[in-house]
């Protein structure tokens, strides 16, 4: 067993090590998608796996290749990496390398609502009818929770666009 913990890790820090050396994203991309389906990897080696799929899609994106970059952000958000769920519920809203999908976008923000306060406050804009693609979705009580939300996690955007939108219904 330890064997086996060995050789997947060494793959994947040479796939990590192929995906910033040498532009080899397909191996990089198998490589670190074996690791964190590997039951003997611990979480934090998941998480790394997670974290260099990430970073690899940050890369294709300055690239221009969007639909490669949500295609590999998205593998880093389903293996549980945050700002990858809060990359990618960006780009369900913004329609970026996929189709928009707002219902997606709400998925993905809320996996990550706990960590990063800016996904609560997405969530409130949307709530709040600022994006028209959502506008089904329009619900001021549920932007005004979300907004306090992100407050409580210390995002300022969140306490100003809580307070904004309770002068804005009256609530004092």
């Amino acid at each position: 067993m330890k064997e086996d913990y060995m050789s997947t890790l060494l793959r994947m820090m040479l796939g990590v090590s192929i995906v910033f050396g040498l532009t080899g994203q397909v191996q990089a991309s198998v490589v670190a998608e074996e690791a964190v389906r590997d039951r003997g990897m611990t979480t934090a080696h998941a998480l790394a796996a997670a974290q260099a799929l990430y970073e690899q899609g940050i890369n294709l994106r300055m690239q221009g290749k969007l639909r490669e970059s949500f295609e590999v952000t998205k593998q880093a958000a389903d293996a549980e990496w945050p700002m990858a769920q809060y990359a990618v519920g960006g780009m369900y809203l913004g329609g970026i390398g996929t189709d928009i999908d707002v219902e997606l976008a709400f998925d993905y923000y809320e996996m990550c609502r706990n960590t990063i306060a800016a996904a609560c406050n997405q969530m409130g804009a949307i709530y709040e009818g600022i994006f028209p693609q959502a506008e089904d979705y329009e619900n001021n009580a549920k932007a005004l929770e979300c907004y306090e939300e992100a407050a409580r996690l210390g995002l300022p955007a969140g306490r100003d666009n809580a307070k904004r939108l309770r002068e804005a219904l009256g609530i004092s």
